[in-house]
């Protein structure tokens, strides 16, 4: 599911209605309906989804992925970059 939400982010983000093209992904992937519509409604998945993105306003996260790395955002271009934050911190 997550990765059919990533190939057609730039189509359902623009939508007015975005839970259409949720059903319709959730649909293609013969996923259980009745759970699929109980949880994509369920308050504690929308509080849960609202504190983070609270969160990733608060520290400047403006699109997904964004890595952290011991609580600061990571800035880097290549994997090199990414792997050798890692290795320096570890």
């Amino acid at each position: 599911f997550h990765d059919l939400l990533f190939e057609n982010q730039q189509t359902w983000s623009r939508s007015a209605t975005p839970n259409a093209a949720f059903l319709q992904y959730a649909q293609e992937l013969e996923l259980d309906m009745d759970q699929f519509r109980r949880h994509s409604n369920a308050s504690m998945l929308r509080d849960k989804v609202r504190a983070q993105q609270a969160e990733g306003a608060q520290r400047s996260v403006t699109g997904a992925p964004s890595m952290f790395l011991n609580g600061q955002r990571m800035q880097f271009s290549t994997y090199e970059e990414f792997i050798t934050q890692i290795a320096a911190a570890v």
